[in-house]
């Protein structure tokens, strides 16, 4: 439901599937990000066996600031969040959006 419950889910191993994926503690802030973007397996896939990424459907479409606010930290290992606020997202789509109208 949010990317906290989905970095569990990416770190998480099942001892019957065999994984190359790079051996991280769960304490490091990159663990899950180098678990989904770790080098080819001996096999050939992406990431040496465990699953290639986690869905959050329902949380994202009910909650998405809730949901995905953290996703830096505890998906990619970031130390802060580029996106400190909904209103900074907002004010930063703005000055995107605005040149945009009329073209």
């Amino acid at each position: 439901m949010d990317c906290h419950q989905a970095r569990a889910a990416i770190l998480a191993r099942h001892p019957a599937v065999p994984s190359a994926r790079p051996d991280l503690p769960a304490s490091e802030p990159a663990a899950a990000a180098a678990a989904v973007l770790g080098p080819y397996g001996p096999d050939g896939s992406h990431n040496g066996g465990g699953i290639e990424g986690v869905m959050i459907g329902r949380g994202a479409y009910n909650d998405p600031w809730g949901c995905l606010a953290d996703a830096d930290r505890a998906v990619y290992g970031e130390v802060t969040n580029p996106a400190p606020s909904r209103r900074w997202v907002i004010e930063q789509y703005l000055q995107y959006a605005e040149p945009m109208v009329g073209r």
